[in-house]
């Protein structure tokens, strides 16, 4: 698995083909749908959550490198996780109302 996925990501790095990038988002959504759910009930809509997370592993799989050794989970964590906290600073109510 390792190495099929380290040839996918090596693939696109060559040739930019969005077919193979679609493939890789659709093969790691699963990462988004985990950390959003972390983030319901602070006052932004799961689905809202879960579409900046999905952009965020879009956003990994575009920087990630495989001959870095990291697996790509272990890297687009912290993306996720950053572009979901981005979102929350820059839309979620600081005051909350009772």
């Amino acid at each position: 698995m390792i190495d099929k996925e380290y040839l996918l990501f090596k693939e696109y790095k060559q040739t930019g083909d969005y077919k193979i990038r679609d493939e890789l988002v659709e093969k790691y959504l699963y990462i988004a749908r985990i950390l959003s759910k972390k983030f319901i009930n602070r006052g932004i809509e799961y689905e809202d959550i879960y579409q900046v997370a999905s952009m965020g592993i879009l956003y990994a799989v575009e920087r990630f490198d495989p001959d870095r050794g990291v697996v790509f989970a272990t890297f687009a964590t912290p993306t996720v996780l950053g572009e979901i906290r981005k979102y929350f600073r820059d839309k979620g109510n600081f005051i909350k109302i009772p």
